[in-house]
């Protein structure tokens, strides 16, 4: 049985925030939105970094859940509403602003189920 892309979303982002959190990450939030835009993770690496990650749950084609491709995947249009976001998040919540700020992806790949199987992470994809 598969899922939906909604399930499919919500099973990755689950996957993502574990599996950060299993890297030493503290998670801050999740599920922001703005008017001017949302963030799927709000988290804080060990050496006090606020990263703002974007989670692509993809199903796996040739054995990989298509990292380069789901990484590729955030447009110009969607890198401008991510950007405005995390200044809308750091406004909100003052203490962060001296703070380094980085921008990752954490692609899962997905089982037929829409189980996790697999966790990709892509650093710095933009400047901060």
């Amino acid at each position: 049985m598969s899922c939906g892309s909604q399930e499919r979303g919500q099973a990755g982002e689950r996957a993502a925030a574990e599996w950060l959190e299993r890297q030493g990450c503290t998670i801050l939030d999740r599920n922001v939105s703005f008017k001017v835009g949302e963030l799927d993770l709000v988290a804080e690496d060990p050496e006090g970094v606020v990263l703002f990650v974007e989670v692509r749950a993809r199903a796996p084609w040739a054995g990989r859940p298509g990292i380069e491709v789901a990484a590729a995947s955030i447009g110009r249009e969607k890198q401008a509403r991510w950007r405005r976001a995390a200044r809308a998040y750091v406004s909100r919540h003052p203490r962060l602003m001296d703070r380094p700020l980085r921008f990752d992806v954490v692609v899962v790949g997905l089982d037929g189920q829409g189980r996790p199987h697999e966790i990709a992470h892509v650093p710095g994809v933009l400047e901060a």
